[in-house]
């Protein structure tokens, strides 16, 4: 498996236990910080270091139930079939919009064992 930092204009896929695989997603923007709420308005904490995947047509790339889902690139990586993995979804939005976390990898390459 690889993994891969996001890039503004990369296009993006994720497979979800509600909405399945997705491939309808494109990197906005990258380097953010929001506030997550509650829907009666409290807060529950600020996550940094995201990312934003807007929609390229019009039908939702998440929904709830696809919280945890990981977000891969769309182009296949250097290791022969795999999609580099971008980010983990944790507040999924029906919206044109969709926040992501990203990790820093500190190897583009995570190898298996192979039998």
């Amino acid at each position: 498996y690889e993994v891969q930092a996001p890039a503004v204009g990369l296009s993006v896929q994720k497979r979800g236990r509600t909405t399945r695989l997705t491939k309808n997603g494109s990197v906005f923007s990258i380097n953010g910080t929001f506030t997550i709420r509650y829907g009666n308005g409290t807060r529950l904490g600020r996550v940094g270091n995201t990312f934003v995947v807007s929609l390229t047509d019009g039908n939702e790339f998440s929904s709830p139930g696809d919280s945890g889902s990981l977000v891969f690139n769309r182009t296949e990586g250097e290791v022969h079939g795999t999609f580099p993995a971008l980010g983990l979804l944790y507040a999924g939005a029906r919206s044109t919009r969709a926040f992501r976390t990203r990790w820093r990898a500190t190897s583009t390459r995570c190898w298996g064992r192979s039998s």
